[in-house]
């Protein structure tokens, strides 16, 4: 990493994206060499200078059974989160370079099958909840495939006021940046802020970068 963290730094980019940081299929465990390699991590990013970091945790395009199975089975579901607490405390409370490392529990998970929307959410309940025992404060975001699936999730905010910061974002592979509506169209507090975290590179990273701020 710290190759490429060198090479971001040349070309002026300031931030990184982390994904997927875990793949359920074949198991997983949690403990001191782990946290130890993710701190090893984040001071590389510390040393070249990024700041604006997301650590995407799992990502719904995988074919990962077990993902789907702790949104249906509470029981699969508190065993999934009580491995994560120690991860969660160690990037919930994480700065690099004085600005807080963003958690996103799924990336595009509406592409998740076999589980409802209401499955997702109290999921997504669920680990905001544990952030917010091991981290308050921390920042999070949900990383959407497009502005409309936004609908979903714009309760959430307010839901953990003051004990979360929220970054809610989506991509820009199925849409048309010029036609995107206005942020003031969401009708979000100002505590909220909202992102595009994905799109075609093929563009020219920094002109797509310009476009999204804008």
């Amino acid at each position: 990493f710290q190759a490429l963290f060198q090479s971001l730094q040349r070309e002026g980019l300031t931030g990184f994206r982390l994904m997927p940081l875990i793949d359920l299929r074949a198991g997983f465990t949690i403990g001191p060499r782990e946290l130890q390699a993710m701190e090893d991590y984040l001071q590389k990013a510390r040393a070249a200078n990024l700041k604006h970091h997301i650590v995407t945790l799992f990502d719904a395009a995988l074919d990962n059974p077990p993902l789907p199975q702790a949104m249906t089975d509470p029981a699969a579901q508190q065993r999934l989160l009580a491995t994560l607490r120690p991860l969660l405390k160690q990037l919930g409370t994480a700065t690099i370079n004085g600005e807080p490392v963003i958690i996103d529990p799924v990336n595009e998970i509406h592409a998740l099958g076999g589980v409802t929307e209401v499955q997702r959410q109290r999921f997504i309940e669920a680990f905001l909840q544990l952030l917010a025992q091991e981290a308050p404060g921390a920042t999070v975001t949900i990383g959407l495939e497009t502005s409309k699936e936004l609908a979903y999730w714009l309760y959430l905010p307010e839901k953990y006021k003051g004990r979360l910061k929220f970054l809610l974002s989506f991509h820009l592979h199925k849409e048309n940046i010029a036609t995107l509506p206005p942020v003031w169209e969401l009708n979000l507090p100002d505590y909220v802020q909202v992102g595009i975290t994905e799109a075609d590179t093929r563009k020219g990273v920094k002109d797509q970068i310009a476009a999204a701020a804008q």
